[in-house]
């Protein structure tokens, strides 16, 4: 018989690390001679997870005829999972002796999934258990989870992705903490959408997480480190490292495709795309998808290759396939799609609609018999203020191929002159240190960071530099000599009763030191 809530045999599910559940069963004489319970005291045994299930209150030894007795378990996991366990009753019933049922109850993670007491991700496990939970139709939508440590998941020969649809798929809120997910491995695919997320819904959100030497290969289309699918869900503050390899369409970097938001993220993963007909090959993402969707202040530095040979599919640097707006972004890996296709520095195609692309720049080598420095194949779209080196990328030419009329807003630069901030201040780009472009300062420029190039403010924080002050005087580091007038001298006081108590203030002083 299998366990079900309805007759508490399926005990449901409870916090691990403080929950538990007690159930109370009842036996029934529903004969009129006396029941006898043959066992030794406590009568009923359970086996199988007998550390999770406990025998708390005993049922009588005998049973009056028509008459009954109760017992009760208890469910305590000790870890998060599905456990199983059988309770059996020996008894004087000629046929049915023993009477034996089989029991089950789910470990959860600690918390309740609020955003003050999220569930705490700490293991595999408790991973995997995201996984179970989300796949089996419980997508976590206004729940929050909270990774508390760094995990290992290469023990996982081939992972099974979080979200496995476009209807079954991660809605929740998971903040990795800036920890991370290491040895995350796919080494084969036999339905569309993966990766450590298969797809992250709307509503969902995937925060300060790193997936770091991850090896991906599929074959099936929407293959990414961190997501195959952002759909219509949020990324932010997110970094893969690793590679990814496919023979079909739209692998990335972070994610195969995404129709969402993603803001403040980077992969340095090595994406290859090995079929024929392989199409919307990207750094960061394969395949940008519904105009809704936005992509800001991410990089990509992974190099990109694509074997495909026909004439009319897409590799970029940045993304393959482009229908939604990016701003603030940049890529350096070179490009390369030798035997056919379209290839961009940046973008390897767009799509239709009205996207708006601006101020983002690449820098790596395209190499196509049809290729632009910065976009491969343009249809629609708006660009403005954008930018690639034309001595790396090997051409001066913006676009490879398009539909109508190459685009504008786009222009080919030195390596001198995409070094210097002029160049891009010059085209209202937001830096530090100036203020009429805004105030946002997106950008820093420094000659000993990102070779050189322009970086995203956010890689490089303006660090704090700490300062004290006492009667809203500055206290200097070393101070050897106590003043009254910074209070670091308390004055005197009575050495019996009295006492003096002086408020000190710690500020925190932005230097920007990139400028």
């Amino acid at each position: 018989m299998t366990p079900d809530l309805a007759d508490f045999t399926d005990f449901g599910n409870t916090n691990f690390v403080s929950g538990s559940i007690v159930r109370t069963f009842t036996i029934e004489n529903l004969a009129s001679g006396i029941l006898t319970l043959t066992d030794a005291s406590p009568y009923v045994v359970i086996s199988g997870a007998t550390t999770e299930f406990s025998l708390t209150t005993p049922p009588s030894g005998t049973i009056s005829g028509s008459s009954s007795t109760t017992f009760q378990i208890t469910f305590n996991p000790t870890s998060v999972g599905l456990k199983s366990a059988t309770a059996s009753i020996a008894n004087d019933d000629g046929d049915e002796n023993p009477y034996n049922f089989s029991i089950q109850g789910t470990g959860d993670p600690a918390g309740t999934g609020t955003s003050l007491d999220p569930y705490l991700i700490s293991n595999l496990d408790e991973l995997k258990w995201v996984a179970e939970k989300t796949n089996s139709g419980n997508n976590f939508s206004g729940k929050y989870l909270k990774q508390t440590a760094d995990i290992d998941i290469s023990s996982v020969s081939n992972w099974t992705k979080i979200g496995t649809t476009t209807t079954v798929y991660f809605s929740g809120t998971y903040d990795g903490d800036n920890h991370l997910i290491t040895g995350l491995s796919i080494t084969s695919t036999t339905d569309s959408y993966n990766g450590l997320f298969g797809v992250i819904g709307s509503g969902g959100t995937v925060k300060n997480l790193g997936v770091t030497g991850a090896s991906l290969s599929g074959s099936t289309a929407g293959l990414g480190i961190l997501a195959g699918y952002n759909f219509g869900g949020t990324v932010d503050n997110c970094y893969t490292t690793g590679t990814v390899t496919t023979s079909h369409n739209n692998p990335g970097g972070l994610l195969g495709s995404s129709s969402g938001t993603v803001t403040k993220c980077y992969s340095t993963a090595t994406v290859t795309a090995t079929g024929a007909t392989s199409n919307n090959v990207g750094g960061l993402i394969g395949a940008g998808l519904n105009i809704s969707g936005s992509i800001s202040q991410c990089y990509s530095t992974g190099n990109v290759s694509n074997n495909n040979t026909s004439g009319t599919f897409n590799t970029g640097g940045f993304i393959g396939i482009a229908t939604h707006a990016i701003s603030n972004c940049y890529s350096t890996g070179n490009v390369s799609s030798t035997t056919g296709g379209r290839a961009g520095g940046f973008i390897g195609g767009t799509g239709t609609g009205t996207p708006t692309f601006s101020f983002c720049y690449s820098t790596g080598s395209v190499t196509c018999p049809t290729k632009g420095g910065f976009v491969g194949y343009y249809n629609a779209g708006t660009f403005s203020n954008c930018f690639f080196d034309s001595n790396t990328a090997g051409t001066s030419t913006v676009c490879g191929t398009f539909v109508t009329s190459a685009p504008t807003g786009i222009t080919a630069k030195t390596t001198a002159e995409m070094k210097a901030q002029s160049t891009f201040t010059g085209a209202g780009w937001d830096f530090r240190g100036e203020s009429a472009n805004g105030t946002n300062d997106y950008w820093g420029i420094d000659a000993g960071k990102n070779s050189g190039y322009p970086f995203l403010s956010w890689q490089y924080p303006a660090f704090p530099d700490i300062n004290v002050q006492g009667n809203s005087t500055d206290i200097a580091d070393g101070d050897a000599t106590p003043s009254l007038n910074d209070h670091t001298d308390f004055g005197s006081i009575a050495v019996a009763s009295g006492t003096v108590v002086r408020t000190l203030r710690f500020k925190t002083r932005v230097h920007l030191p990139y400028l």
